[in-house]
């Protein structure tokens, strides 16, 4: 009787566990990002798929340089300007391509204001992730990395 129950409860477990683990083929999930001059994390983006496109925005802001937790969006334009930059959607509008790249989106750096076209794609067996904005003919990459405790970091 002792086994079954410690089968039972091992297999609960083992379903539970593996029904919320990250999707490591989807961008789906929480990632730190990381500032390409400085190496430093700046921010927890959660990123989630409505209707088949994806949407990304900021849970936590780490403490540094010209950064923290009151940080709000005074470059921005609109609705958008003087919002508190924790909880703003950043990401939007990104439709999946072709070879696992997510392609035609939005991407809103709220430090600037500036909003880009942009495209993301999963790197290192989904442990990272590649996000690039384009604007005009000029384009930059940042390097994301999930973020495996979910924003206990």
């Amino acid at each position: 009787m002792l086994n079954k129950l410690l089968l039972l409860i091992f297999t609960l477990f083992f379903f539970i566990s593996t029904a919320y683990a990250d999707d490591m083929t989807s961008p789906v999930g929480q990632w730190i990002t990381i500032s390409y001059k400085t190496g430093e994390r700046i921010s927890i983006v959660k990123i989630w798929e409505q209707n088949g496109m994806l949407y990304g925005k900021v849970m936590k802001i780490f403490p540094g340089p010209n950064r923290g937790f009151s940080d709000r969006c005074e470059q921005c334009e609109g609705d958008l300007k003087g919002k508190p930059i924790i909880g703003m959607t950043v990401l939007w509008d990104f439709t999946q391509g072709d070879n696992g790249r997510w392609v035609n989106g939005h991407a809103l750096d709220p430090h600037t204001g500036e909003v880009y076209r942009g495209s993301m794609v999963l790197l290192d067996n989904g442990k990272q992730l590649e996000l690039t904005g384009y604007w005009g003919i000029f384009w930059h990459s940042q390097t994301w990395i999930r973020d495996v405790n979910n924003g206990k970091t």
